[in-house]
């Protein structure tokens, strides 16, 4: 599995290239991250695969 794949918590399996439509949905994805990253009670392997998803998420709208 390389770099550009991972699992998003609350959405699956996510290659980075096409598995979600549009850039909307990329937008709203990286607002709800941001949210449940301000929740106290996540853990910090929880909070590890949120940042990780919400950096390749920043990643592809930057390319974009």
């Amino acid at each position: 599995m390389g770099s550009d794949f991972l699992t998003l918590p609350g959405y699956g399996y996510f290659s980075g290239y096409g598995y979600f439509h549009g850039f909307k949905t990329l937008k709203e994805m990286r607002s709800f991250y941001k949210w449940k990253l301000k929740d106290k009670n996540l853990t910090e392997k929880d909070r590890d695969k949120f940042l990780k998803a919400l950096k390749l998420i920043e990643k592809i709208i930057k390319e974009k």
